[in-house]
C-alpha cells in the first residue's frame, strides 16, 4: 500500500477554504444523511464523505493525522474499485496485486475539507468531504480495464519499494522467489569448503553414534564441522529448511549435499518441492540448469585440480582457499595476459585457457571467475559460462555485471524464469547503469 501512497498527491487532502468548497452545503448534507453511519465512504450529490474511526495514540501526537490520511486513501481506493482487466504487467496477477494494488487508480486532484472530528474515550471519529466528480471519473477509468503500462525501471522501483516494506529477510526471500530470482537467492548463501576430502574417522564415528532418526540441526552441523562434504547431514539440513518454508536455503543445502556424490535427481526433487510450495517455476529451472552443467560442462576435462571436479558437481557452491604466494603471483600474471586479449576481443580460445590456468593456480579471486565466465560465454560455451558465473556470484552476491550476464546466459539456455529473476534482481537492487542496461535487454529478448 505504501508504494501506492507515494504516488498520490497529498494536496488532494488539503483543507479548503469553506467558501471555495461550499463547506456549509457539505456539512448539511452529511448531518442530514450520514451522522450515524459506520466507518465508510458515502456518496451524496456533489460530495463523497470519508468517515474514519480509530484509536488515538496519545504518545504520538501526529499519529492521528497519519492514521486519518492512510484510512482516507484506503477507503477511497475501495470506493473507486479495482480494475476489471487489461493490466499490462510482466508478473502474474497475484504478484502484480502484491506490488501495485489498484494499478490503474491515481488519486485525482479534488477539493476536500474536514467536516467533523470527535475524540471520545481514546478514540477518534473523523469525517472529510471530497468533490465527487473527479472521484467518479477515476472510478470509471479504473472499471474500464484500459491497460496500464509501466517501464521495467518503474516495475523494478515498485519491487524495491515493496522490499523496504517487508518485515524480515524471510519475507524478502519469499518475494524474490515469486519473482524467479532463484540464482541470486541460492548463490548468495555461499558455498562449502572443498579442501577437506577426508575426516577424522574416529571422531566422525563417535559423532554418528548419537545420530538418530530425529537428528537435529545442531547434530548435523557437528558432523559437518568434521566433514563438510558429508552428504547425509546436508540433506537432513535441507529437510529442516523445507519444513520451515525456507526454500532458498533448502535448495542450497541440497546442492551442497551433492558435493560428495553428484545427485541431479535429488536436486530436482528438492526443486520440485520448492516450486510446488512457492508457485514459482524458477526452482525447477534451477534444478535443470544444475543438471545441464553437471552433464554437459567440459570444465572438468580441462584441468586435473580438485577445484574443477567440485565446481562442476556443486553448480558453483564452494569456497576455494587462498593460494600459496608463488601460485598467486603466477595466477595474477596469467590473468593480466588474458585480460589484455579480452579487451581486444582477440584469440578467444587462448584467453579462455589463460583464465582457466589462472584459476587453477589461484581460484580465490572473484573477479577472475567473472572474466572467465565472460570468455566462455563469448566462445559460445553457455553451460560452462553458467557454472563460472554461479561461482562468481557465490563469492560476491552483489556483482551486478555477473548477475546481468547470468540473466543473458539463462535466457539463451532456455531458462526464461531464471533469466527474468536475475534481471529483476539487478534492476531493483543496483543503481549501476551498465548492468541495468544489460538486465533491461535480458527482459526484452
Amino acid at each position: 500500500m505504501k508504494a501506492l501512497f507515494a504516488v498520490l498527491p497529498l494536496a488532494a487532502f488539503a483543507v479548503c477554504e469553506a467558501r471555495a468548497f461550499a463547506f456549509e452545503d457539505a456539512r448539511k448534507a452529511y448531518i442530514a444523511n450520514f451522522t450515524e453511519s459506520p466507518p465508510s465512504v458515502q456518496e451524496c450529490g456533489d460530495f463523497v464523505f470519508v468517515i474514519q474511526e480509530g484509536i488515538i495514540d496519545y504518545d504520538d501526537p501526529s499519529g492521528i493525522n497519519r492514521a486519518v490520511l492512510k484510512g482516507q486513501l484506503e477507503a477511497i481506493e475501495k470506493y473507486v474499485g479495482r480494475p476489471s482487466g487489461g493490466l499490462a504487467s510482466p508478473f502474474s496477477p497475484a504478484l502484480t496485486e502484491t506490488l501495485l494494488p489498484l494499478a490503474q487508480f491515481r488519486m485525482p486532484e479534488c477539493k476536500s475539507c474536514k467536516i467533523d472530528e470527535t475524540r471520545l474515550s481514546g478514540k477518534f471519529r473523523h469525517v472529510s468531504a471530497f468533490e465527487a466528480e473527479p472521484l467518479r471519473k477515476a472510478r470509471e477509468e479504473a472499471a474500464s480495464g484500459r491497460p496500464v503500462t509501466l517501464s521495467s525501471a518503474e516495475w523494478a522501483e515498485l519491487v524495491a519499494q515493496k522490499l523496504k516494506e517487508l518485515p524480515d529477510a524471510a519475507a524478502k526471500d519469499a518475494l524474490w522467489a515469486a519473482l524467479g530470482a532463484a540464482v541470486p537467492l541460492v548463490s548468495r548463501l555461499g558455498g562449502a569448503r572443498w579442501t577437506v576430502e577426508r575426516a577424522d574417522g574416529v571422531a566422525l564415528c563417535s559423532a554418528m553414534s548419537g545420530w538418530r532418526g530425529d537428528e537435529t540441526a545442531k547434530e548435523c552441523n557437528a558432523l559437518l564441522s568434521l566433514n563438510p562434504a558429508f552428504a547425509p547431514a546436508r540433506a537432513r539440513l535441507a529437510g529442516i529448511a523445507f519444513a520451515q518454508g525456507d526454500f532458498a536455503l533448502a535448495l542450497s543445502r541440497r546442492l551442497k549435499a551433492a558435493l560428495a556424490a553428484p545427485d541431479p535427481e535429488g536436486v530436482s526433487a528438492a526443486a520440485e518441492r520448492a516450486a510446488e510450495a512457492s508457485g514459482s517455476a524458477a526452482w525447477r529451472e534451477y534444478a535443470a540448469l544444475y543438471a545441464l552443467a553437471a552433464e554437459k560442462s567440459s570444465l572438468a576435462a580441462e584441468g586435473s585440480a580438485p577445484v574443477w571436479r567440485y565446481l562442476v558437481n556443486s553448480g558453483g557452491h564452494l569456497e576455494p582457499p587462498r593460494a600459496a604466494a608463488e601460485d598467486a603471483k603466477r595466477a595474477a600474471e596469467l590473468f593480466r595476459e588474458g585480460r589484455a586479449l579480452f579487451s581486444q576481443g582477440r584469440e578467444l580460445e587462448r584467453l579462455t585457457d589463460l583464465f582457466r590456468q589462472s584459476l587453477e593456480a589461484d581460484p580465490s579471486v572473484q573477479e577472475r571467475w567473472r572474466y572467465f565466465a565472460a570468455a566462455l560465454r563469448a566462445a559460445g560455451r553457455d553451460a560452462d559460462a553458467a557454472v563460472a558465473y554461479a561461482q562468481a556470484l557465490s563469492m560476491r552476491g552483489d556483482d551486478w555485471v555477473a548477475l546481468a550476464d547470468m540473466a543473458a546466459v539463462c535466457r539463451k539456455l532456455g531458462f526464461a524464469e531464471l533469466a527474468k529473476g536475475c534481471a529483476w534482481y539487478v534492476l531493483a537492487m543496483s543503481s549501476d547503469a551498465s548492468p541495468r542496461a544489460k538486465a533491461e535487454k535480458a527482459l526484452a529478448e
